[in-house]
């Protein structure tokens, strides 16, 4: 029987997503944000399934969206790119996409669902902070893969922090391949450290 302080039915969403559908299936479905899930599991209202069945399901739902054919020609354009202009790879190629990527949104819904107060997008100079908190000057910038095997991206980011931290802000990086590895347990000390960070920087500017 579902309690009536319960917003949803995690009974009926257990059922749901082991007829093999996903996270993102079960956010659409019935509307829940993806760190109320986090918090189900943590809880244990919501049991989810290991990381190898997850990709399998995943590989028949999501297929690729394009062919082998037409991925060389993107890397090959990509690469073209960063050979030509890689002072600006990071900040035009990366924070200038026609989409948000799916981990700032991520990263967006859970800074809002645990009341942290980090702002989206700053310009400072010519580089563009992912989230920040200018007060206190305070960067989170969540990292994808290409921070730590593209030479040119790495010796920009080296720049970039060094740039930052001449003006007096904290950098603080989420390596976002790491991060989805971890725990909800592991996830959750990374929110506690953010939290702990602004209120420890905070009180330094009193």
């Amino acid at each position: 029987m579902m309690d009536k302080r319960e917003k949803y039915n995690w009974d009926e969403i257990q059922k749901f997503y082991d007829n093999d559908n996903s996270l993102r299936d079960v956010t659409k479905k019935f509307g829940c944000a993806m760190a109320t899930m986090t918090k189900a599991v943590k809880n244990g209202k919501l049991k989810t399934r290991d990381k190898n069945n997850a990709m399998k399901i995943a590989k028949i739902k999501y297929p690729q969206k394009h062919s082998d054919e037409t991925r060389e020609k993107i890397s090959k354009i990509r690469k073209q790119f960063i050979k030509d202009d890689p002072d600006k790879v990071p900040y035009r190629l990366y924070h200038y996409s026609r989409h948000m990527p799916y981990t700032e949104k991520y990263f967006i819904e859970l800074f809002k669902n645990e009341n942290i107060d980090l702002k989206y997008h700053l310009d400072v100079g010519v580089y563009q902070l992912d989230f920040y908190k200018e007060d206190i000057k305070l960067c989170v910038e969540i990292d994808g893969n290409q921070h730590f095997y593209d030479k040119r991206i790495m010796e920009s980011d080296i720049r970039r922090t060094e740039y930052l931290e001449s003006l007096g802000w904290k950098v603080f990086r989420i390596r976002w391949s790491d991060y989805q590895k971890k725990k909800y347990e592991e996830k959750e000390q990374v929110v506690e450290y953010i939290k702990n960070l602004i209120e420890i920087m905070g009180r330094k500017q009193k």
